[in-house]
C-alpha cells in the first residue's frame, strides 16, 4: 500500500516507513470486526487480508467499530485534500468495492477487492493470478 502512495483516511497525508517504524500506522480493518460480529451473517473464521489496509492509528481509534458506510461519508464531508474516491484508489478500493462499503456488504467488497488486488499483482509482476481458490 505505501508503494501506492496510500493515504490516511482521515488526515489524507501519505503514509510511511518512518511513521511504521515509530508504530504509529495500524493495519485496519476495512469491515470492523465488532461491526462484522453483530450485523454480519456469515463465516469469520478466516482473517482475511483483504479487509485490511494501512491507516494512521488515531484514523483508526476514531473509526471504532463504525460501518464502512458510516466512515465512508464522513470522509466524504470533512476533511480538505484529496476527494474520498482518489484517496481509496491508493488502498486498491475501486469504485466496486466503495459501492460495496458503501452498502455494507462484506462479501460483495471481498469479492470486488480481490478482483482490484489481482489487477495489481497482475501489473506488477506481469504474470497471471490463478484465481480458482478451490484447485
Amino acid at each position: 500500500m505505501m508503494q501506492n502512495g496510500a493515504l490516511d483516511f482521515h488526515t489524507r497525508q501519505r503514509i510511511t516507513a518512518s511513521q511504521m517504524q515509530a508504530q504509529e500506522i495500524d493495519a485496519h480493518h476495512i469491515f470492523p470486526q465488532a461491526w462484522l460480529k453483530r450485523e454480519y451473517s456469515g463465516d469469520l473464521s478466516g482473517e482475511l487480508i483483504l479487509n485490511r489496509t494501512l491507516i494512521d492509528a488515531e484514523t483508526n481509534r476514531v473509526i471504532s467499530d463504525n460501518a464502512p458506510s458510516s466512515y465512508l461519508q464522513d470522509m466524504r464531508t470533512g476533511s480538505i485534500g484529496p476527494n474520498r474516491d482518489r484517496l481509496l484508489k491508493t488502498h486498491v478500493i475501486d469504485n466496486k468495492s466503495r459501492d460495496a462499503m458503501l452498502a455494507d456488504d462484506y462479501d460483495a467488497f471481498i469479492a470486488a477487492r480481490t478482483r482490484a488486488l489481482v489487477a495489481v499483482i497482475e501489473k506488477v509482476t506481469g504474470k497471471s493470478v490463478i484465481r480458482d481458490l478451490t484447485a
